[in-house]
């Protein structure tokens, strides 16, 4: 019943719905027609369609009970209706829309080469990563999180980073470096008309009200027009007001990290609550960090729960190492090894942390043999970028030890 009652008071008519129909039938809690009626005609503020069963709940209610309902529900409507809630979700919006980045200094870069297909046949584009990096500050488990056309920069890109270099000291090891990598023609007039005119396009589309053409203006707008300043959070806000759970979750983190926005953190967490409701595991898995880190640990490991059930393949390998690091007996060396075999291992370049990560579950689930052969994979690894730290190298013989006995 508390999912419902959290999800209910951020603007959700299902879990409005459905906590009147708990309180109507008496499940999970006392029944009580007043707060059925009351929450029932809250979630039908728009559609209208419940007046049938409103009107023989009222049948079941004496006169004083019937105004009890209606003080009931104006007091709900005023906190929890659709008006209400807009200025308690809706954003701060200013200018501020820079992004903070790790105190992490590249003392070398090497910049990706054109591709020849590509540059033959005038195709401009972008690719955004992420990526780890390792104690003598080599760029290791390279993602592309995200690039335009699909896999058309990916490989060049990724070419160059490898041979990338960074001054670190020991606390940045858990940092994610987040960059941006635009392939354009003319740095002087940006990129193609072709490219600007299909942004044109979905900018058209956005404000005509349609949801998703908002969601990508907001992602792809700034990349394209960064003179323009388009306010990536009010976008994204428009296409969150229409149920786009993906936007819904940048809305979230923007507020969280005051980006294109007033910092806000309750209404951040309102709008991940949003997100989380549609089974968002990225959104569910903030929420867990979010509550653990205020030490609600009840909240903390529901969404926890939730999140590993979401099976979001997106956070499936940060979900694996937080699960692994944690203390809670609920999610055990089986929940982390479902969640590393969500994880696309092909998508990750040079994937050591993560080879690692797999053989200290299957080690810890008394596979010893597997754990072997994911260390060797993960120290061979190393040897091509860097040398083989001790500790690598004493697990893997700690584990072949175990394998003998």
């Amino acid at each position: 019943m508390q999912e419902f009652q959290t999800l209910a008071e951020i603007g959700n008519k299902s879990a409005q719905y459905n906590l009147g129909m708990m309180y109507l039938d008496g499940l999970g809690t006392k029944q009580d027609l007043v707060k059925a009626w009351a929450w029932i005609k809250l979630s039908d503020e728009d559609a209208q369609k419940e007046q049938e069963l409103l009107a023989n709940i009222e049948k079941h209610l004496v006169e004083d009970k019937k105004q009890e309902a209606e003080f009931y529900y104006n007091s709900i409507f005023g906190s929890f209706g659709k008006q209400a809630l807009v200025s308690q979700l809706m954003p701060v919006f200013n200018d501020r829309v820079e992004e903070v980045r790790p105190n992490i200094t590249p003392i070398k870069t090497v910049p990706p080469k054109y591709p020849a297909t590509a540059q033959l046949k005038g195709i401009e584009g972008w690719v955004k990563l992420s990526f780890g990096l390792t104690a003598d500050g080599s760029p290791t488990e390279i993602v592309v999180t995200d690039s335009y056309p699909k896999g058309v920069f990916d490989k060049e890109t990724i070419k160059a980073v490898k041979q990338w270099q960074f001054e670190i000291v020991e606390e940045d090891l858990s940092q994610k470096m987040d960059y941006f990598i635009a392939y354009q023609f003319s740095t002087r007039s940006g990129f193609s008309r072709k490219i600007k005119n299909a942004i044109d396009q979905v900018e058209a589309l956005a404000n005509e009200g349609d949801f998703l053409a908002q969601y990508y203006y907001a992602k792809y707008a700034p990349i394209v027009f960064p003179k323009k300043k388009v306010n990536s959070t009010e976008w994204f806000y428009k296409a969150a007001q229409g149920g786009i759970a993906d936007a819904q979750y940048e809305v979230a983190l923007n507020l969280l990290e005051g980006k294109g926005c007033e910092q806000d953190k309750e209404k951040g967490i309102n709008w991940l609550l949003k997100s989380a409701s549609g089974n968002l595991g990225r959104s569910q898995f903030k929420l867990a960090e979010l509550f653990l880190e205020m030490d609600n640990q009840e909240k903390g490991v529901f969404w926890l729960t939730k999140a590993v059930y979401a099976k979001d393949k997106e956070i499936a390998y940060e979900l694996a190492k937080f699960l692994d690091e944690s203390s809670f007996q609920q999610f055990d060396s089986k929940t982390v090894l479902e969640q590393l075999q969500l994880v696309d291992e092909k998508a990750i370049d040079t994937p050591i942390r993560l080879y690692e990560l797999y053989a200290k579950t299957y080690a810890d689930l008394g596979n010893y043999e597997e754990a072997v052969d994911y260390q060797k994979k993960a120290n061979k690894l190393m040897r091509k970028i860097s040398k083989v730290t001790d500790e690598m190298t004493q697990k893997l013989e700690l584990y072949k030890s175990n394998n003998k006995s």
